[in-house]
C-alpha cells in the first residue's frame, strides 16, 4: 500500500530536488552547458587547423588534398569529425573544392564561400588573408553572444536562488501541514 501510495505522490519530484536529486539535475545542466558552450571553439580550431593546411600547401592543391587525406587517416583527435569526413570525400576522388561543399561544418559559411571562390579563380593566395578575418569575425559575435548568454544566465541564477528559498521556507512548510492533514496527521517523511 505504501509503495502505491508513494507511486502516485505528488511531491515525489519536489522530494527527489530537494533530498540531493537535484545535485544531479544540477550536473546534468552544467555538462550539458560545457559542450554547448565548448563547440565553438572546437570548430574554430579545425577550422584553423584547415586554413594553416592550405595557407602551407597552397601552391600545389593536389599537394592540399593529400596532407588533407593522410591526416585525416590518423587517429587524432584533435582533427575532429569534420576533418575526417573531408579526408574521406578527398579519398574518393573529389576535388578539395567539392569536399569543402559537401562536408557541412568544415568551415563557417562566410569563409567556405571565400575559400571555394578562391579555389574555383585561382586565387586563393588572395583569399586566406580575408579568410582568417572572417574566421575571427565570426568568432569574435559568438563571444559577445556568449557575454550576454552568461549575463542573462547569472541573473537566471539569482532569480532560482530566491525562488527557492522562498519555496523552502514559506510554501513547503505550508505544503507539508496541508498534506499532513489530509492523511491524517502523518508528515512527508512519515510516509
Amino acid at each position: 500500500m505504501e509503495l502505491l501510495l508513494a507511486a502516485s505522490d505528488p511531491t515525489l519530484l519536489f522530494r527527489l530536488v530537494t533530498q540531493g536529486g537535484g545535485s544531479l539535475l544540477l550536473i546534468g545542466a552544467l555538462v550539458w552547458i560545457f559542450l554547448v558552450l565548448r563547440r565553438p571553439l572546437r570548430e574554430r580550431h579545425e577550422s584553423e587547423l584547415l586554413l594553416d593546411l592550405i595557407e602551407d600547401t597552397m601552391t600545389d592543391r593536389t599537394a592540399i588534398e593529400r596532407r588533407i587525406i593522410d591526416l585525416s587517416a590518423s587517429e587524432d583527435q584533435a582533427l575532429g569529425e569534420r576533418f575526417k569526413n573531408l579526408g574521406d570525400n578527398l579519398r574518393e576522388g573529389k576535388s578539395l573544392k567539392e569536399g569543402i561543399e559537401e562536408v557541412p561544418g568544415v568551415l563557417p559559411i562566410e569563409v567556405k564561400t571565400m575559400v571555394i571562390h578562391g579555389l574555383q579563380n585561382n586565387s586563393l593566395p588572395q583569399v586566406m588573408l580575408s579568410c582568417r578575418q572572417r574566421l575571427n569575425d565570426c568568432f569574435s559575435r559568438w563571444r559577445t553572444a556568449m557575454s550576454v548568454v552568461a549575463g542573462g544566465g547569472i541573473g537566471v541564477q539569482i532569480f532560482l536562488m530566491l525562488t527557492v528559498s522562498m519555496v523552502l521556507t514559506w510554501v513547503y512548510p505550508k505544503f507539508e501541514a496541508i498534506f499532513a492533514d489530509m492523511v491524517g496527521g502523518r508528515s512527508i517523511q512519515e510516509i
